[in-house]
């Protein structure tokens, strides 16, 4: 759809006001162009801020508009080359830590260093978020036992849930990840050393014995594993239907489930976007919910009772 020129109230009017929205201008962004607006979407990469070039801001719409009439050309970063170079140097620099990595794998592959391994990525997951310019706000760590394995289940908006979640928590973090993980160079290695399982297909055949794996490792090593239930990530940022397995391996291996509420994500690095943008991401750890009560009968409770709790921490 085209709102002529900068008319706020034709926005309006059009219900384009609410947040992650996202707004393409084409023309002359200092004078009267005018504005197109669609959903969200992969933004354009490698577009300069010149006359007649594309330029895209995730917010509110009537914001937008207003400051495209000033001229100007605004990210939830700052200016829309900001992202771009942030991006680019954060690429090259998690390049470099990954062959120096190398070392590192070796050696705790010869001495059985796992934490050392994952303490290692943690921090460059870190080093990439400052250079991002993401500021990660936790809650509710205090309701978790250090001592205690547990199996943590959250949202899934973004790739970026999983490298944040990791920075945050307040232990060593394994997650069941999709296969094609483990096929990166180097990283791959590294997780299957380190204890992270791959998971394509719930329930039968192969999946069901990567969850045993990752209920054996959480009776014998006492590891926690973060499993995404949605299966995969939601296109508009909603939280999506509940898939079982993790609730197998909760029930198998008697972890009590931690829901996590990831809220933010979304509109840094939505579905599909090669880009990451600047901004502040909330993530909530819930109460920790026993699951000695339940059984398979009786896990479509559970699975709505860890559903509510994650949705709780997303409606703000």
């Amino acid at each position: 759809m085209l709102v002529q020129g900068h008319d706020v109230e034709a926005a309006r009017s059009q219900g384009l006001e609410r947040r992650r929205d996202l707004v393409l201008a084409h023309g002359d962004v200092a004078g009267d162009g005018g504005l197109r607006v669609g959903p969200v979407g992969p933004p354009p990469l490698g577009k300069t801020r010149r006359r007649g070039a594309l330029i895209c801001y995730h917010g509110d719409a009537a914001e937008t508009t207003a400051a495209f009439a000033q001229g100007g050309i605004v990210d939830a970063g700052g200016l829309m080359i900001g992202p771009l170079v942030r991006n680019a140097v954060a690429a090259l620099i998690l390049v470099a830590l990954t062959l120096f990595a190398i070392p590192l794998l070796l050696a705790s592959l010869v001495f059985g260093l796992r934490e050392a391994f994952l303490v290692y990525g943690t921090w460059m997951m870190k080093v990439g978020r400052r250079i991002l310019g993401i500021d990660v706000r936790a809650e509710g760590l205090q309701r978790l036992d250090r001592a205690r394995p547990y199996v943590f289940m959250g949202n899934h908006q973004s790739f970026l849930d999983g490298p944040l979640l990791a920075t945050v928590a307040d232990r060593p973090l394994r997650f069941i990840v999709k296969r094609f993980v483990f096929r990166i160079p180097v990283l791959g290695l590294g997780l299957r050393f380190a204890g992270y399982v791959p998971l394509d297909q719930e329930g039968v055949g192969e999946g069901r014995k990567r969850l045993a794996l990752a209920v054996r490792l959480i009776r014998e090593r006492g590891y926690s594993y973060f499993i995404y239930p949605e299966g995969t990530r939601s296109w508009d940022g909603t939280l999506q239907r509940l898939r079982r397995g993790g609730f197998f391996l909760a029930l198998e291996s008697g972890g009590p489930i931690v829901p996590v509420s990831t809220h933010g994500t979304h509109a840094l690095m939505p579905r599909g976007s090669r880009l990451i943008r600047g901004g502040t991401v909330r993530i909530v750890f819930h109460e920790p919910v026993d699951v000695s009560g339940y059984s398979a009968e009786t896990m479509p409770r559970l699975m709505e009772r860890v559903r509510a709790a994650i949705a709780s921490g997303l409606a703000n």
